[in-house]
């Protein structure tokens, strides 16, 4: 999983060590949990310039006021159960922009296994319920000769992402 965090400040090591103190804060809050720092990556992703307006006798000038420094904290956990927990570490931290969670699938064939019996249990109770509603007999279907089944990643699936 893949949080954002960003810090405003003054300065750019001002902003740095106010992202440090809740990356701190929230890798203690993950050794509560479990997961060990090794299981825990920084990642700085952006530093940007804040500017802000002094008006003097309706002129507006443009001056820099600040910045702001946003990094990426990847936690990499193995029990699926923890999804929630490590969320909810991350609120108490106030770290709120969840950005992504990877899930690692090593059984592929199994899962789709899975999924064509569930999909065609659930074929097989239309076919009962439109026989006994309708009161006729579908045919039997055509044979299949070849599968082609489908696999979707989150990145193909949002065409942006916005925090």
């Amino acid at each position: 999983m893949v949080f954002g965090i960003a810090q405003e400040g003054a300065s750019v090591v001002e902003c740095n060590q106010k992202l440090d103190a809740t990356i701190s804060e929230l890798a203690a809050e993950l050794k509560k949990l479990g997961v060990p720092s090794t299981d825990v990556f920084v990642d700085f992703a952006v530093q940007n310039k804040i500017y802000g307006f002094q008006v003097v006798d309706y002129i507006a000038k443009e001056r820099l006021v600040g910045f702001e420094l946003k990094k990426n904290v990847a936690i990499h956990y193995r029990d699926s159960q923890l999804l929630d927990p490590l969320i909810i570490a991350a609120s108490r931290v106030k770290i709120f922009d969840l950005i992504k969670v990877d899930y690692l699938v090593k059984d592929l064939s199994g899962v789709q296994n899975r999924l064509l019996e569930e999909a065609a249990e659930i074929i097989k109770q239309k076919v009962a319920r439109y026989e006994k509603l309708l009161g006729v007999k579908l045919q039997s279907p055509p044979q299949i000769y070849a599968e082609k089944p489908s696999l979707y990643f989150p990145t193909e699936l949002y065409d942006s992402y916005r925090a």
